[in-house]
């Protein structure tokens, strides 16, 4: 699963990158909760896995 989110965030961090700024805010912005969501599940994954191995 961790893999396939970190490979969703990069697939949206290229979507952030390449939208055009004449293009809707909106848009954008949930382009950038996305990955923040995205970022924020891989380090709770992390968290986890880090805790099992303790």
């Amino acid at each position: 699963m961790r893999d396939r989110l970190v490979n969703f965030l990069a697939i949206t961090q290229e979507q952030i990158i390449a939208y055009p700024p004449q293009l809707n805010d909106e848009d954008f912005q949930f382009l950038i909760r996305k990955a923040i969501y995205y970022q924020e599940l891989i380090d709770r994954i992390d968290r986890q896995l880090n805790a099992l191995d303790d």
